[in-house]
C-alpha cells in the first residue's frame, strides 16, 4: 500500500447521524446542488470562456446553444451525489466546531484505502478524488469531461482538505430517454462497516454518557472498531 493510499481521512457527525450509519450499513452521499455552495460542478471564469469561443467556433445558432449549454449544465448536478471526508493524520479541532452543533459530536477516522474498499459492489461506482482549490476569477484547470469539474472548489474552503467521493446517476435510459434524478436529497449507498471505519472519536467536548453509549451502541451493531475519545478533551493543567 502507498503512502496515498494509506492517508488518514474522517467525517464528523452528530450522534445521531452516526447510528443511523451504523444500522442501516448504509452511507449518505448528498447530491451536489444541495450542497450549499452555489460553485459545486461549475467551470472558472478562464475556462467557462474559452468553453464559449469553442461552442461559437462550432455553433449553427450561438444564441440559442449558449442557453441550452447553461441549461444542461445546470442540471447535470441533480444527477452528481458527493459524500466529503476530511484528509489529515489528526483530529481538527476547527472541523469539530464547525460541522457539529452541539456537544454530542462524533467523528470517523479510516483511511483512502479502506474507503474505497468499503463501496466495493454497491449499486453505484464511486469515484474518489481529492479536491483542487482554485481562484475561480484566475485559473483555468483541465475539465476533460464534465464529471471533473466536481473535483475543484474555491480557495476559500481549503482548510476543509476534501476526499471527495462522488457517485453520477445515469439520467438516460438505453433508448436515450431522459430519467427523473433518483433522489430529491440524496442516495444511500450500502457499505462494509469492517472496511469503513477503523477507529470512532467522542468529541472532545461531549459528556461521559455520549462516551458510554457510543461504546455501547457500536458493540450492539456488530462494530469492532475501538470507540475512544478524542484527543483534544485532555487535562492541560498539568503543564501549567
Amino acid at each position: 500500500m502507498n503512502h496515498v493510499e494509506d492517508a488518514s481521512v474522517w467525517r464528523y457527525m452528530d450522534f445521531t447521524k452516526y447510528v443511523d450509519l451504523i444500522s442501516t450499513q448504509e452511507l449518505f452521499f448528498c447530491r451536489s446542488d444541495k450542497l450549499g455552495d452555489p460553485f459545486e460542478g461549475s467551470y472558472s471564469e478562464k475556462h467557462f470562456q474559452r468553453r464559449l469561443e469553442e461552442i461559437r467556433a462550432q455553433a449553427k445558432d450561438f444564441a440559442r446553444e449558449v442557453p441550452l449549454y447553461l441549461f444542461v449544465g445546470m442540471g447535470y448536478r441533480k444527477y452528481v451525489y458527493v459524500s466529503c471526508w476530511h484528509t489529515s493524520e489528526h483530529e481538527s479541532a476547527a472541523l469539530w466546531r464547525q460541522y457539529l452543533k452541539s456537544d454530542e459530536g462524533i467523528a470517523i477516522q479510516t483511511t483512502r484505502s479502506r474507503l474505497a474498499l468499503a463501496t466495493v459492489g454497491s449499486s453505484y461506482p464511486v469515484w474518489s478524488v481529492p479536491v483542487q482549490y482554485i481562484d475561480y476569477d484566475e485559473d483555468d484547470p483541465p475539465i476533460p469531461t464534465r464529471m471533473a469539474a466536481f473535483r475543484y472548489k474555491r480557495k476559500s474552503f481549503e482548510h476543509e482538505k476534501e476526499l471527495r467521493n462522488i457517485i453520477y446517476a445515469e439520467f438516460e435510459d438505453g433508448s436515450g430517454n431522459r430519467l427523473q434524478p433518483p433522489s430529491e436529497s440524496g442516495i444511500r449507498l450500502k457499505v462494509d462497516l469492517s472496511q469503513l471505519i477503523e477507529v470512532v472519536y467522542v468529541a472532545p467536548t461531549a459528556p461521559d454518557w455520549l462516551w458510554d453509549l457510543t461504546a455501547r451502541v457500536s458493540k450492539t451493531y456488530g462494530l469492532v472498531a475501538p470507540v475512544i475519545r478524542s484527543s483534544l478533551s485532555g487535562d492541560a493543567s498539568r503543564f501549567i
